[in-house]
């Protein structure tokens, strides 16, 4: 990797949008493949294939706390490449 090239980046990474700035953005939707990883082989799949990416989006969902000092381990984690958008149910319902 080009360090010069790497440091251009960080500049160019938008790190605040305005409210107003958001509702201007396109609506889209993802067009790509959602898998559900359940079993070894299917993890070692999405493994395989993460690790081919250069950038990999994650996300966790967690059950939501109603009451103050209550708090909730994840339950789900999301891997998103470009291609494939992976979900790891930590947790049985």
């Amino acid at each position: 990797m080009n360090l010069s090239a790497g440091a251009n980046l960080q500049n160019d990474i938008v790190r605040v949008i305005s409210r107003e700035e958001m509702a201007a953005l396109p609506i889209r939707r993802y067009e790509g493949e959602v898998c559900l990883v359940r079993t070894p082989l299917e993890f070692e799949r999405a493994r395989a294939d993460l690790l081919q990416e250069q950038v990999v989006g994650f996300d966790t969902e967690t059950r939501p706390a109603f009451r103050k000092g209550e708090t909730h381990l994840p339950c789900l984690v999301q891997a998103a490449s470009a291609r494939r958008v992976y979900l790891f149910q930590l947790r049985e319902p």
